[in-house]
């Protein structure tokens, strides 16, 4: 070698160790703090979804008059919503998700509380 270039020494492995421990450790701290939470959040929105059927034998579709198809429609209009959430999650990627997520809890708490408010199927 020329006396102008300088050695370099060890190999490219070597380098990549501390990164692969670091990610290593990353990893497993996300597995500890953000899975459980989102285990939770999943098993209260399952929760959310079968309640619904629990409403009905309790006696929600003769309190509210839902006969015949009314009692599906009422389901439609209460899974559009959970739909629109769903497609919501692409807008992380255009506003902070922050500001998002607080839009969209405040969007999600404005629906629930008009459909709480509804007395009849025709008020929907």
């Amino acid at each position: 070698m020329s006396s102008s270039q300088p050695e370099i020494s060890g190999t490219l492995d070597d380098h990549t160790e501390p990164v692969a421990k670091d990610e290593a450790r990353l990893v497993r701290k996300f597995d500890r703090h953000i899975l459980p939470l989102v285990f939770v959040l999943y098993v209260l929105a399952f929760l959310d979804r079968s309640n619904i059927g629990n409403a009905r034998i309790a006696g929600m579709s003769r309190d509210l008059d839902l006969y015949g198809n009314r009692y599906q429609w009422f389901l439609t209009i209460f899974y559009i919503a959970y739909i629109l959430a769903e497609v919501t999650v692409v807008f992380y990627k255009i506003f902070p998700p922050h500001y998002w997520l607080a839009i969209v809890t405040l969007f999600w708490w404005v629906l629930s509380l008009q459909q709480a408010c509804r007395e009849t199927q025709d008020s929907l």
